[in-house]
């Protein structure tokens, strides 16, 4: 592996097409998006996440990767279906040949939300993701709208793996900033192609 890329995450729907010679490559630390695609062999692309969820993508016909930083935000966004499209127009990768893993993150046991977030969620995907919480608020299956969200890009179902860890329940394995607060650390996840 040469290098791995990440880039600014803001919580939007850009995605950065990472390719090339590895040192033009890592000006990409400060561009602002939320997902990461590469098809230059040993150039691996990332995500830090302390409760939000990583999605890591291969196209394994056109030798194609994309790391995608799925907040709550991007996700009502559209940032699954952003990065699925951008493989397809950069690479040509058809969703149907591509594998996602999905990783830790905050987790519906976890994952406490007000009326105006779970509205949201609602209207996109609707309330199957979600479960009443206490008063007005509800718990936010993350997990089931990365995977509503990969379907739709036109991934088979077979083709997403999914770590159920929640990053706040497992305090002795991963960063959360839902319970350690805003100085909490990151965890990377990458991908990329030998």
């Amino acid at each position: 592996m040469d290098a791995v890329i990440t880039v600014k995450q803001v919580h939007g729907v850009e995605v950065v097409a990472c390719d090339g010679d590895p040192d033009r490559a890592e000006n990409l630390h400060n561009e602002k998006a939320d997902a990461a695609i590469t098809r230059t062999p040993g150039l691996a692309v990332g995500v830090l996440t302390a409760d939000c969820v990583p999605v890591l993508v291969a196209d394994p016909v056109n030798r194609v990767v994309a790391a995608i930083h799925a907040g709550w935000r991007g996700l009502a966004a559209g940032i699954v279906g952003a990065a699925v499209e951008a493989m397809s127009k950069v690479y040509s990768s058809k969703p149907r040949d591509m594998v996602a893993a999905v990783g830790p993150h905050v987790m519906s046991c976890c994952y406490e939300v007000g009326p105006e977030v779970a509205r949201v969620f609602d209207n996109k995907f609707g309330g199957d993701v979600l479960m009443p919480g206490k008063g007005d608020r509800s718990f936010l299956n993350l997990e089931k709208t990365v995977i509503m969200s990969l379907t739709e890009a036109g991934f088979l179902k077979e083709n997403i793996d999914m770590i159920e860890m929640c990053t706040c329940c497992n305090d002795d394995l991963f960063y959360s900033y839902r319970r350690d607060g805003r100085g909490t650390g990151r965890q990377l996840s990458f991908i990329f192609f030998r």
